[in-house]
């Protein structure tokens, strides 16, 4: 597993990190989208960044292990108690001693974006099967010998 010590400096790191995440944890897939469901409220998602923000007194984006979870437990409503527990144990586990709420953040909202890496994973696979066992050129190849025979068969 990997631990990440230094905070996310720049969006493609933070973004690699969210989706690193769903990959190692997948069976927590359906915990993120809920967290990020209940976040899509303005006024939750705006409450817990206002919480972060007092707990994160050096604006550094991140905070004490204890102090992240009890943020979240917080603000969060709704969910098995036990689901959500895992799901930010699961992730604090991946900092040493402070936790990018930042980082946490990015994980809900990629997890929304268009079903989040899952959706992308499941659209991949799809165009693979699509393209036939020659990859995409065959395809574009079979359509041009479909052309060019309907063509031939009108002459």
């Amino acid at each position: 597993m990997e631990n990440y010590s230094q905070f996310s400096t720049g969006v493609p790191i933070a973004n690699q990190k969210a989706d690193d995440f769903v990959m190692r944890h997948p069976v927590l897939i359906s915990t993120i989208k809920s967290v990020g469901e209940q976040l899509l409220s303005g006024s939750t998602k705006w409450e817990l960044q206002q919480t972060f923000r007092n707990i994160d007194s050096s604006n550094s984006g991140a905070c004490p292990r204890d102090d992240f979870i009890n943020a979240i437990f917080d603000t969060v409503r709704g969910l098995k108690p036990s689901d959500l527990m895992k799901l930010l144990s699961s992730f604090a586990d991946e900092y040493n001693d402070l936790v990018s709420y930042d980082d946490f953040l990015r994980l809900v909202d990629r997890q929304g974006q268009v079903g989040g890496l899952e959706y992308q994973n499941q659209q991949t696979a799809r165009d693979k099967q699509n393209q036939g066992p020659l990859g995409a050129r065959s395809s574009e190849r079979s359509q041009r010998d479909v052309i060019e025979r309907v063509k031939q068969s009108l002459s």
